[in-house]
């Protein structure tokens, strides 16, 4: 059985995913996702399965996850009992390389973070001696809102760039299809086509070309890669760009919906509703308040 492709669920109010989790058995079975994954194990000890290998973890240690690359945890039998007081404690956040904007990383000044992200599909292991201030800035990421989480992240992964050596590696360089989650698979030449394209209106036929099968089979092959329908990703992906219009304030809230890919406004008020609890014009007037009140 193929490792599946874990959605994560969806942050409206953030670029990137921040937990903190006391429990040992969240995920800890093989999977993947999309997104880039980093740990800091604050409490706790066992192994981390990536690919083929295997790498043992303890209190302070850091690994980061690329893309694509398969992988589970699996604690030690002394945590897993609920008569211990030998409890677990993880930080852990998932993002998109490009949630800042493809741009921005093709900066020159952005190099370490190049080739950081690259070298991450092989898995950075970085061991406790080194890794304390990361832990800091970590637990700082679950506390502070606003753009301090990206500066804060963006210190983290800058000094795991000028950190690691290639002996701080686990996997073998990835070969295509080397492993069920990396590779040139379909899935992520469609999930990359619709991030492209989602402001317009996109034909399943062109995605099922990309996939090399029927558009018939389209949308089963999408739910069965990804456990969420296709038309499901399309409306979060437009729903993701709206709040970001919203938040900025600059448009109305009518051209908030065709700018984020909804040819029907009513239709754009129902999804967002559904997904964020408030309407697009109370979502827009908390945020801005929220702008005016620090100001």
């Amino acid at each position: 059985m193929k490792p599946p492709l874990i959605k994560l669920a969806d942050t409206f109010g953030s670029s990137f995913h921040v937990r903190f989790d006391r429990s040992p058995n969240i995920n800890n079975f093989l999977h993947y996702h999309l997104e880039s994954e980093l740990v800091y194990v604050k409490r706790g000890k066992g192994r981390w399965v990536l690919g083929e290998k295997e790498q043992r973890f303890a209190e302070g240690d850091v690994l980061l996850i690329g893309p694509g690359l398969v992988h589970r945890h699996q604690f030690d039998a002394a945590h897993l009992s609920e008569r211990t007081d030998a409890g677990v404690e993880l930080f852990v956040i998932h993002f998109a390389e490009n949630f800042w904007g493809s741009e921005f990383l093709f900066l020159p000044e952005n190099a370490v973070l190049r080739t950081l992200f690259e070298k991450s599909k092989r898995g950075v292991f970085l061991q406790d001696s080194t890794n304390r201030y990361i832990g800091y800035l970590m637990h700082r990421i679950v506390h502070v809102k606003g753009a301090a989480r990206i500066l804060l992240l963006m210190d983290v992964l800058i000094y795991i760039g000028n950190l690691y050596t290639d002996k701080n590696l686990i996997c073998a360089p990835v070969t295509p299809n080397a492993m069920p989650g990396t590779g040139n698979k379909p899935i992520h030449a469609i999930c990359d086509y619709i991030m492209a394209n989602f402001q317009r209106k996109i034909e399943i036929e062109d995605m099922a070309r990309i996939a090399n099968i029927s558009p018939n089979s389209f949308c089963r092959y999408f739910k069965a890669e990804t456990g969420h329908t296709y038309m499901r990703f399309l409306i979060e992906t437009r729903l993701k760009y709206a709040c970001q219009l919203l938040r900025k304030g600059d448009l109305s809230v009518k051209q908030v919906s065709y700018e984020s890919g909804f040819s029907n406004l009513a239709g754009f008020h129902r999804h967002f509703k559904e997904m964020t609890g408030q309407s697009p014009l109370n979502y827009q007037n908390s945020n801005l308040s929220q702008i005016k009140d620090f100001s």
